[in-house]
């Protein structure tokens, strides 16, 4: 159970992390 909670985790950060990145590009992009 901890794993899966762990692994959950790491997808939810990445998911975040992801979110943010493409955020950033989308915002510094000219359209």
């Amino acid at each position: 159970m901890a794993f899966m909670n762990n692994a959950l985790d790491s997808v939810t950060c990445g998911t975040v992390l992801v979110n943010a990145v493409l955020r950033g590009v989308w915002l510094s992009s000219p359209l």
